[in-house]
């Protein structure tokens, strides 16, 4: 019977860049890639640089930096060259993809009037060319979908190979479907850019869009044949959008809209075109002229019910839709209504920016834009807040307490009057989304110019008021406009310590903690109020923990002390590191106790500082020299049964669990139990599980190495201690794993010692091979190591290795000092070794011995020599000991 081939065995290169794509390293495969292409010639070039291409594009499409991609790009390009244009159709679309995305910012942002008609007509030339290209790469496609299909056709039955032509015909579907997608929105903005061309551009992006609407052949696609189910498609629905553009550039408002409905109406839309939907139809409407349609859209409800829904980039374009009709000389009733609506969306979202800049593009005066009000005095009081603002930071004035220049100052007191206008006037409570804002500005503005403590008891008093105004939102704004008031106190009161001020700044402080006990600045007010200037963290803590355990404040009071004593311990010197420690620990554990006992806590605020104390008791334990595992379990039990009550925490805490579960159970000596736990990590967090697994290694070479006898208890560690070990060498990232690294070559030595402890026990080939392998590492990386050397020996002895051992052995014997009582062992191993298989040679070493050594040296190396030669005299060989 012939002999059955065996299948090609993939090189050391294929190999390696199956490793690199099956951990992901896509750059280190790509770096891999391009030095096999330059190292190949002829036919050998042409399969790698399509995997190269493959992997360009996937890097390309998950890449952000911006230096990065242009990189990557540059690179691609040249690679094109070497790719037939079947097999880089991907890559040619994702460098296409790449310039598209970065036109259509510049078009989008053109729209918006964010950037200079110059960039939407550098976009403009980019579109022309990339719509060619998108056209192009769908034409190619199409020829490479003919070709599959009829060789899927050809081919019977189910195999590998159809399974391969299946999927090639679907990606290539997909790379059809998004180059006409491109290509159509291209060509949609080209009409959008350059009315001129509209006409042609616009017919091209609606034969393109209707590749994917399921138009008919040579016909304009219609809302009727679209495959509904489809629009959970991203490129789907948002060619729907497109053709919507694309029929309002015609003139047709009903079409336009009938596709904007569509997308509407259809359940399952991606969140992303939804998102979309009313910029769209904002664009249609303003087209027509159709303001009363348009204020339907973004306020069905009238007076401006919606304007907080207005999404920023929403609320700007519908400020520069109605900015330029009525710079055009629009009359409509309409328009002034909704460049209020807009200005008040984007002032109650905090886009002070846009206003000012909206307004200088727009307005020669405010009152261009209203007789009187509320929008005319904030607009002038957001130019002259800009204004002194700019001013003070190119004069480097510091931004906590009041200016000192009188001009700067004086900006900042018309700001303020302005502002104070625009809160008074008899429209304002038409904007109720912007007072929050604009009250926060007049503070500022107060702040900034106060001159006297009574104006920064005015600034204070108008903080507070700002914070009321954002505590409906649940907005970040709310516990900084309080410590703001606070602020501003403590500058009234370094000028002028007055007791109603002092007192009005204590109740600010306890209003504070009350309203805001986990705001990160919490720890500051709490020092603020109990501690003198200057006092040490040990002292701060002290204070802290000084307030009744009755208070309202104590929970985070004491909470935020242990904190404190927890960042001591870990800053502590080691010298002092137990004291710190214990310090902590002394306040931190009655605290969890405390909270136990009590059944606390009874909010979230409470159950998040219990459960970061329980933590860092855990992390503080563990790190003592000698962990008290019954100490650590408590603290942990705290932690797992805060989770278990449904808190809402992150990923990484739950991975973090499963670490602190490893290290727990090694204290225990729990091995089922950490082998568990590091599983369990393995499925949340790989470089944690990898810290975890070497936790596991150094407990069980640590215990390996303090047991110093052979015994079954010492076996057992060594099998966890090799498999262990074995796996942290293999998940070692490749520059790391240089055994030349010490430690590196500790690992390497623990692993092999283990390997040969259980070879010494069963005779395990896989140990034994693994111990030579490991231990032939660390010769080569250290090649006069006396350990290394002297465990090598002894394990090739043991696996019969003459060769092997005589080679340590050796190695020992010359890096040795003569004389010295280690050479004379090693003298005497090697001559044993050779007396058992070239005795000639031991015959020869016993001889220059003897010249060395005429009395053969001191005991007892003396008499095993004369014993050696003894034994070679009787000429009868005998087995090495």
């Amino acid at each position: 019977k012939p002999a059955q081939p065996h299948p090609p065995q993939a090189s050391p290169n294929d190999q390696l860049n199956n490793y690199l794509e099956a951990a992901r390293l896509t750059t280190l495969l790509a770096e891999n890639l391009n030095v096999e292409l330059r190292a190949a010639a002829g036919a050998s070039r042409a399969p790698i640089a399509r995997t190269l291409a493959r992997v360009y594009a996937e890097l390309l499409e998950s890449t952000t930096d911006p230096d990065r991609t242009r990189a990557i790009e540059q690179r691609a390009s040249a690679l094109l060259a070497d790719v037939p244009e079947a097999d880089s159709i991907d890559l040619r679309l994702t460098l296409a993809r790449s310039a598209y995305t970065i036109a259509e910012l510049q078009a989008e942002k053109w729209r918006l009037r964010i950037n200079a008609r110059a960039e939407a007509d550098t976009a403009r030339r980019a579109f022309t060319d990339l719509e060619r290209r998108f056209a192009d790469l769908a034409t190619a496609a199409e020829k490479r979908i003919d070709s599959l299909e009829k060789q899927e056709e050809q081919t019977s039955g189910s195999g590998a190979d159809r399974r391969l032509l299946s999927s090639a015909l679907a990606s290539t579907r997909r790379t059809r479907s998004m180059a006409h997608f491109l290509a159509g929105w291209s060509a949609y903005y080209i009409a959008e850019l350059d009315p001129p061309a509209a006409p042609d551009a616009v017919n091209r992006a609606e034969r393109h869009f209707g590749w994917i609407l399921n138009a008919r052949a040579g016909a304009a696609p219609t809302t009727d044949r679209v495959p509904t189910q489809l629009l959970t498609y991203e490129h789907v629905a948002r060619a729907c959008l497109g053709v919507a553009l694309c029929q309002s550039i015609r003139g047709t408002e009903e079409a336009a809209l009938r596709w904007t409905r569509l997308v509407e109406t259809t359940p399952g839309v991606p969140a992303s075109v939804a998102r979309q939907i009313t910029a769209r139809k904002l664009i249609i409407l303003a087209r027509t002229r159709n303001w009363p349609a348009v204020a339907a859209v973004v306020d069905p409800r009238g007076g401006g019910a919606t304007t907080s829904t207005l999404s920023p980039i929403d609320a700007r374009l519908l400020a520069v839709l109605a900015l330029e009709a009525r710079q055009a000389g629009e009359t409509s009733a309409t328009l002034t209504p909704l460049i209020v609506l807009a200005l008040e969306a984007l002032a109650g979202q905090g886009e002070l920016d846009q206003i000012v800049e909206l307004a200088s593009r727009y307005f020669d005066r405010a009152e261009d834009l209203a007789p009187g009000g509320f929008l005319p005095a904030y607009i002038r009081g957001l130019r002259e807040y800009d204004r002194a603002t700019r001013e003070r930071n190119a004069a480097g004035e510091p931004d906590h307490r009041p200016v000192t220049n009188p001009e700067i100052r004086r900006t900042y007191t018309t700001a303020a009057r302005f502002l104070n206008d625009a809160l008074a006037s008899k429209d304002a409570d038409q904007f109720t989304t912007a007072l929050p804002g604009v009250t926060l500005l007049h503070a500022f503005s107060r702040f900034y110019s106060a001159q006297s403590p009574a104006d920064l008891q005015d600034a204070a008093a108008l903080f507070t008021r700002a914070a009321a105004l954002h505590d409906p939102r649940n907005s970040p704004e709310a516990p900084r406009a309080r410590l703001l008031a606070i602020r501003a106190l403590d500058a009234a009161l370094r000028q002028s310590r007055t007791p109603e001020a002092a007192a009005q700044r204590q109740a600010l402080i306890d209003d504070f903690l009350k309203r805001h006990p986990t705001h990160p600045a919490a720890a500051n007010v709490l020092y603020e109020r109990a501690l003198s200037e200057g006092a040490s963290p040990r002292e701060a803590a002290a204070d802290l923990l000084t307030i009744p355990d009755d208070s309202p404040l104590a929970l985070p009071a004491h909470h935020q002390a242990a904190r404190l004593l927890y960042e001591r311990f870990l800053a502590a010197p080691t010298e002092s590191r137990t004291t710190a420690a214990a310090e902590f620990l002394a306040v931190a554990e009655p605290l969890l106790d405390r909270s136990r006992r009590a059944q606390q806590p009874d909010t979230d605020e409470a159950t998040a500082l219990m459960l970061t104390t329980a933590r860092r008791v855990v992390d503080c334990l563990i790190k003592l020299p000698e962990p008290d595992p019954r100490r650590v379990r408590r603290a942990f039990d705290t932690v797992e049964s805060t989770i278990a009550r449904g808190i809402a925490v992150p990923a990484a805490l739950h991975a973090e669990v499963e670490y602190r579960s490893v290290q727990i159970a090694l204290l225990e000596n729990d091995w089922p139990a950490a082998e568990a736990a590091l599983a369990r990590l393995r499925d949340t967090d790989t470089s944690l599980a990898d810290s975890a697994e070497r936790a596991i290694y150094q407990h069980a070479a640590d215990r390996f190495n303090q047991e110093t006898t052979d015994s079954p208890a010492r076996v057992t560690l060594a099998r966890t201690l090799f498999r262990f070990g074995r796996d942290v060498i293999n998940h070692l990232p490749e520059r790391d794993s240089n055994p030349a690294n010490p430690a590196v070559a500790t690992l390497y030595y623990n692993v092999a010692r283990a390997a040969s402890a259980i070879f010494a026990e069963t005779r395990e080939t896989d140990a034994r091979d693994a111990a030579a392998s490991y231990f032939s590492s660390l010769i080569s990386a250290y090649p006069t190591d006396a350990n290394f050397l002297r465990a090598a020996a002894a394990h090739s002895q043991l696996a019969g290795d003459t060769d092997a051992a005589l080679a340590a052995w050796r190695g020992l014997l010359a890096g040795l000092p003569q004389g010295a009582p280690e050479w004379f062992d090693a003298k005497c191993r090697v001559i044993d070794l050779l007396i058992a298989t070239d005795r000639d040679a031991a015959r020869a070493a016993l001889q220059q011995h003897r010249i060395l050594y005429p009395d053969l040296g001191p005991e007892p190396w003396r008499t095993r020599l004369l014993e050696q030669e003894r034994r070679l005299a009787s000429d009868q060989p005998e087995p090495a000991p």
